[in-house]
């Protein structure tokens, strides 16, 4: 009954072997002096010992191997953890480069176009007042139509990311939200006098 419990209060291995060692030593002392120091005493305690004693720690061998075991896996599902995150992290970055590039070829494609159609049409007009002095209507028309599609392609992109709290909600239900996120920053007091329409 006790050999087990040795390994439950010992810290390591060597521990755990001296501790049985031991305890066998002080069976084989109790035997002798209860029974007397006699050969046939010992001859019937010392394989009844020697045979539990080689149990217990054959038993503390294998319990050790599979503490070492649980651990190590425990160390490598760890690394699993971290690399998962940084893998997580890694993909997180990847999709925000790739969304920054595809806003950067949206503005290029729309917004950058459009403006360039302005500046040409507008240096087309000043060089027609030069040729022609007085008001160049059709020229002014082009670029004012040109600007007013670039405005609604820019608030269309704009429109494309607004920040998700506003989506199905008033404003100032995200007012009121906004308020509470800032007084839960800065313990601000923060009062909130929206009307719901």
């Amino acid at each position: 009954i006790v050999y087990p419990q040795t390994w439950l209060f010992t810290p390591t291995l060597r521990w755990g072997v001296f501790a049985n060692v031991a305890l066998t030593l002080s069976a084989l002392l109790g035997f002798g002096s209860s029974a007397g120091w006699t050969e046939e005493v010992f001859r019937e305690a010392v394989p009844q010992m020697a045979v539990s004693m080689a149990f217990s720690v054959m038993l503390g061998f294998w319990i050790s191997r599979l503490i070492e075991e649980s651990q190590r896996r425990a160390d490598l599902i760890d690394q699993l953890e971290q690399t998962r995150n940084q893998l997580a992290a890694s993909r997180h970055d990847r999709g925000v480069m790739a969304e920054r590039e595809r806003m950067a070829r949206e503005i290029h494609d729309t917004l950058a176009q459009g403006f360039t159609s302005i500046v040409m049409l507008a240096q087309t007009a000043q060089a027609e007042q030069v040729r022609h002095p007085g008001p160049s209507t059709t020229r002014l028309e082009a670029i004012e139509a040109v600007a007013r599609e670039n405005l609604a392609e820019a608030r269309a992109l704009v429109a494309a990311f607004s920040p998700v709290d506003l989506e199905g909600s008033t404003l100032a239900a995200a007012l009121g939200r906004l308020a509470e996120r800032f007084e839960n920053q800065t313990h601000l007091e923060v009062d909130v006098d929206a009307d719901a329409d």
